[in-house]
């Protein structure tokens, strides 16, 4: 769960980091990314002091001049702000221990929406890939509220509850089918040995006769992460039509 607020959206823009910036320092890669057209520069250190980063701020706004905006990534710009979050006790008392008097508006519901809707200046929500914030023009700052998983909890000396097998089979499959793609493709007979080898699935892949008795189609299960690894090395084989899809849900 984190922080997010409005991204203006002049094209391409640099984000600070001191420790890639190196000897070079700060100062000097803004100069010459602004030399080099970029519109905007957001400065991060979330490990400087208040005082020193708005140093650093104003030194890099004396540099650059009117030829690009300059942002600060810091929660004291909070003060005085609307947070819209679904979380508003948990979001007061993050706000509380570091002293940043903002108002807290509580919504049930498309919280990434407030601050387009005019509601919020930020917002407060759960964040995963970050897909959805981005797409509403949203940016995560700061460190983390909190980070959070989903756990199933139960008594280990009572009885099982009706359900609760088929419950967990749905989860594990869910979680399961995360990790996994599903990958088809056309291979020449005298190659499907070499290539069911690529893709062993989880027992056995799906080898099917085509109309062209040379040629057979193989449907396999491979791990997500290891996707076009194995696509490159099936093409360079001589297998074509490589077609991969998600799995939403399984029962392994």
């Amino acid at each position: 769960m984190g922080l997010e607020g409005v991204v203006l959206n002049p094209g391409v823009y640099l984000v600070t980091d001191p420790q890639l910036c190196g000897t070079r320092g700060v100062l000097e890669t803004v100069r010459s990314a602004v030399d080099g057209g970029i519109e905007m520069v957001q400065i991060r250190d979330k490990n400087a002091r208040a005082v020193d980063l708005s140093e650093v701020v104003m030194r890099t706004a004396d540099a650059v001049g009117d030829r690009a905006m300059v942002l600060v990534s810091d929660l004291t710009q909070l003060n005085g702000r609307r947070i819209a979050t679904s979380y508003d006790g948990l979001l007061r008392r993050y706000l509380a221990d570091r002293d940043i008097d903002a108002s807290v508006v509580r919504l049930d519901g498309a919280v990434e929406s407030a601050v387009r809707l005019g509601v919020a200046d930020a917002v407060a929500d759960v964040v995963s890939t970050g897909t959805t914030l981005r797409a509403s023009g949203l940016e995560t700052f700061g460190d983390p509220i909190l980070y959070s998983e989903a756990v199933l909890i139960g008594r280990s000396e009572s009885e099982q509850p009706a359900g609760l097998d088929v419950l967990q089979r749905r989860i594990q499959g869910v979680l399961v089918a995360q990790q996994y793609v599903m990958m088809d493709y056309d291979v020449h007979v005298d190659l499907a040995d070499a290539a069911c080898n690529m893709t062993p699935g989880l027992e056995s892949p799906t080898v099917s006769p085509l109309r062209d008795r040379q040629w057979v189609a193989v449907r396999s299960m491979v791990r997500r992460q290891e996707t076009n690894k194995i696509m490159d090395d099936l093409y360079e084989l001589g297998a074509r039509a490589i077609l991969v899809s998600s799995i939403h849900a399984c029962r392994i």
